[in-house]
């Protein structure tokens, strides 16, 4: 006797990916899905997936969104010194060569004009060692003291 599912589908189209679903969950060979091999395959591909999310550090993710909005603060500061295409490989460097604790601060200031204390954190950025061998890297002319 088949299982109907829990819920109730809100068509035959909903209903056949239900049985599909099912199917390919409990290793069944469907129809729409080939044989049995491709759903040995998708297994893998979804294990696959899901150990690479796993292997995913919270920590590193956080600070890369970080620095992707630290990064449109600092840009427009930027602008100011040089044009568009330098700019953004010094907005580059300049996030790649910021701490965790910088990358915050700057964050805070997405969606308003950056004051005083935000171009003096830029600056120190930019004014570090790494930051212009970064900048010697990819063209941008370095920081004047």
């Amino acid at each position: 006797m088949q299982q109907r599912p829990a819920y109730r589908p809100f068509s035959a189209t909903a209903q056949k990916c239900a049985e599909v679903g099912a199917g390919v969950a409990v290793g069944l060979r469907h129809p729409a899905r080939g044989n049995a091999q491709r759903v040995v395959q998708m297994r893998w591909i979804v294990l696959a997936s899901v150990m690479a999310l796993a292997a995913c550090d919270p920590n590193q993710m956080a600070d890369q969104a970080g620095r992707r909005v630290a990064a449109t603060v600092v840009l427009p500061v930027v602008q100011l010194d040089m044009p568009t295409p330098l700019a953004q490989r010094a907005t580059d460097c300049i996030v790649r060569n910021a701490t965790a604790a910088e990358v915050q601060a700057l964050a805070r200031d997405v969606a308003v004009v950056a004051g005083s204390s935000t171009k003096a954190t830029i600056r120190g950025i930019a004014l570090r060692p790494e930051a212009s061998a970064c900048f010697a890297a990819n063209g941008v002319p370095p920081v004047r003291p």
